[in-house]
């Protein structure tokens, strides 16, 4: 690599860093799934050199062509890796938008020079390849390598209004981790209950009989006196 290209990589680096520096305040990687008009699309914020093959220090110093396919071999990874189904069927997902080969090179070159492996998340844009018309329900599995990762799910919609109408939108359902729970238990419930109101039928005859016997007791003395 010339001393050119080398320069030009550590001023792409400096941006690229100093951007992800100032954007990304969680540990984790995030990922947003976006379904707008039958389409889909993941925006996501990942550490790219957790998927690489090579050490960013191969990569800030690899030729052109190197690079070029170590590029096309993590994009692989990204998309296979990525996995989105619709209604239990998978749907492609396509890299869009993502950084270049000389962005991807000085990501590799700022890395290299404070002796990091990894650590610097970029925006990536994946979408999928076709329209999903009614869409129900939604899943996306990430690449086990990244770590935890904090998903989200988001469904805009835009309506037009004349002059003094309303704009009229439907909220969508949410269906909580706590609600199969809470499901479950209700199951178990009624049994639960007719052992309770079973222990307390118990209790009260036991109470009841003690206070009969107490008040025939003395009764009895009487009569023996």
């Amino acid at each position: 690599m010339t001393p050119r290209a080398v320069c030009r990589a550590l001023t792409v680096a400096g941006l690229l860093a100093g951007g992800a520096a100032t954007a990304h305040d969680l540990e984790e990687g995030t990922a947003r799934i976006t379904l707008r008009d039958d389409h889909v699309d993941v925006v996501a914020e990942w550490d790219l050199f957790l998927l690489a093959d090579a050490t960013p220090t191969a990569l800030a110093t690899a030729s052109d062509e190197a690079l070029v396919a170590a590029r096309a071999r993590l994009q692989r990874t990204i998309e296979d890796g990525t996995q989105l189904r619709v209604d239990g069927a998978p749907v492609a997902l396509h890299l869009t938008g993502w950084p270049s080969a000389a962005e991807l090179r000085g990501l590799a070159a700022a890395l290299s020079a404070a002796g990091s492996s990894h650590g610097s998340r970029v925006r990536m844009r994946l979408e999928a390849a076709q329209a999903i018309p009614g869409a129900a329900h939604l899943t996306l599995a990430v690449p086990p390598l990244l770590g935890p990762v904090v998903v989200s799910f988001v469904q805009p919609a835009t309506r037009y209004t004349r002059p003094g109408a309303t704009a009229d939108f439907s909220v969508l359902s949410l269906v909580r981790p706590s609600a199969r729970v809470t499901a479950s238990a209700t199951v178990r419930e009624p049994a639960t209950v007719f052992r309770g109101a079973l222990g307390v039928v118990v209790v009260a005859l036991a109470t009841a009989g003690a206070w009969m016997f107490s008040r025939r007791a003395p009764r009895r003395q009487e009569g023996v006196a």
